[in-house]
């Protein structure tokens, strides 16, 4: 998986909607048995949690799910 930008969290700055997502869909990268991830590629979790997320604009909508496909990519390798 190639390597991605890392975003810095100003301090004193409000969470938003899209930090919840962030939070959530990063608990993924705490599983570690393959078991758990074929768990989660099985029940469609990832892509059940995106969709409850529809954010107005449309370019950070279009990273939300570029964000959605790398994740479903790393279960994907990781329940084989």
């Amino acid at each position: 998986m190639e390597k991605e930008q890392t975003v810095l969290r100003k301090k004193g700055r409000k969470f938003n909607q899209i930090d919840s997502v962030v939070e959530l869909l990063a608990l993924v990268f705490d599983l570690n048995e393959t078991a758990s991830f074929q768990v989660v590629q099985q029940q469609r979790y990832i892509e059940k949690t995106m969709q409850k997320f529809v954010l107005k604009d449309p370019n950070e909508q279009a990273k939300l799910k570029q964000m959605e496909q790398k994740i479903l990519q790393y279960v994907y390798q990781k329940a084989k």
